[in-house]
């Protein structure tokens, strides 16, 4: 319907210019859109928007998050939005791909690449990380800390060896030990008994003989030999013993008797063949010694027969070696043998028969000693 004083022809004119005002439009925004107006108007690196530096070749001018586009000429790109303070936070690279030898900014570590971050900064002394096959994370079994009594990392002890011995190390025989500084089983002192190398407690080798023979070790010759537990065998050396039976009569210059009453080399119930060293006889808390002194060269023994014929008790054979007791015997007994171990050096033996303070008697209050052995003694 016609206003009033409005024609027909204002009417279709009115409607022709909205009807172009409108195709601009459409046509300003096809055109924005073609200038990659999105793409101008995306998130900067920092967090603000990039500025829009104009067209290349125009003249517009844009303001980013992080500085100020071109003027004129320049690329669409107007500075680097960053997180508004102008710099960024992490400077490591922007590159994640794991295993490339290089510390990424989303990386925890890669290889042997691992920050500040250290088995020190994590609690322990000594020790390597190591990363996962991710460079997510990473793994502290290679930490440790030597000295706080527990076994870690690279640790086969600490302070104590557990159930290590030489034996289930490898070797024969020794002791292990835990060496402080390292926190490692120290098998220094473990001796192997065959492979040729004298070490620890062994004596020899296989054939070596550590420059060894039956002369250098006391014996007088014979043929030395390596046992199979790495000690001597001295069974083919011949060694200047001592033997005495009493055979001839007589005790011989080389022993010596005292006491209430002397020794004798005596016929009545010898041990064995005619003659046997008898006591003498003594009375109620007395005592008869018959001693004798010998030099050993090597580490040897001594071995002896005995008899005796005492109360029951109460009165004793006593045997001494350098006036230590070493054994005693009582009673009506048979023949015995008795063998203990001498080392090298010079000695004193002792057969002393005593009789306690009280009264009474046993069988004939005797004793007897016969066939004295000293295997590597002889008579000074």
């Amino acid at each position: 319907m016609l206003g009033v004083g409005e024609s027909m022809e204002s009417k279709i004119s009115s409607k022709r210019t909205i009807v172009v005002f409108a195709a601009c439009l459409v046509c300003a925004c096809t055109t924005r859109a073609d200038d990659s107006y999105f793409e101008d108007n995306l998130p900067g690196d920092g967090g603000g928007q990039d500025g829009d530096g104009g067209d290349a070749g125009g003249t517009d001018t844009g303001t980013g998050g992080g500085g100020t586009g071109d003027d004129g000429g320049g690329s669409d790109d107007g500075g680097t939005g960053d997180d508004g303070s102008g710099t960024d936070s992490d400077t490591r690279p922007d590159v994640n791909e794991c295993g490339d030898g290089i510390l990424g900014n989303e990386e925890v570590c890669d290889g042997d690449l691992f920050g500040d971050i250290t088995c020190q900064s994590q609690g322990w002394e000594n020790g390597e990380l190591e990363c996962n096959e991710w460079c997510s994370n990473y793994s502290t079994d290679g930490c440790y800390t030597c000295g706080n009594a527990i076994v870690e990392g690279p640790e086969t002890c600490d302070g104590g060896v557990g159930n290590a011995t030489c034996e289930n190390q490898g070797f024969t025989e020794g002791e292990v030990t835990c060496n402080v500084e390292t926190c490692e089983l120290d098998t220094s002192a473990c001796t192997l008994c065959g492979d040729e190398e004298v070490e620890g407690n062994e004596e020899c080798d296989t054939d070596n003989l550590d420059a060894q023979t039956c002369e250098s070790l006391g014996y007088i010759e014979g043929t030395l030999a390596c046992g199979e537990d790495c000690l001597f065998d001295k069974s083919a050396c011949v060694s200047d013993d001592y033997t005495q039976d009493f055979e001839s009569g007589t005790l011989g210059s080389e022993w010596t008797t005292d006491g209430n009453a002397n020794w004798s080399a005596s016929t009545t119930t010898p041990i064995n063949g005619s003659y046997s060293a008898q006591s003498g006889t003594i009375l109620d808390g007395q005592s008869t010694d018959l001693s004798l002194v010998l030099e050993y060269n090597i580490d040897g023994d001594i071995s002896f027969y005995h008899k005796e014929s005492t109360e029951s008790g109460w009165d004793y054979l006593y045997f001494y070696i350098d006036n230590v007791q070493q054994g005693s015997w009582s009673g009506i007994t048979v023949a015995a043998q008795s063998t203990y171990p001498v080392t090298a050096g010079t000695h004193t033996f002792k057969w002393s028969y005593q009789k306690d303070a009280a009264c009474c008697t046993g069988g004939t209050d005797t004793v007897w000693i016969d066939d004295i052995y000293a295997t590597g003694g002889k008579v000074p």
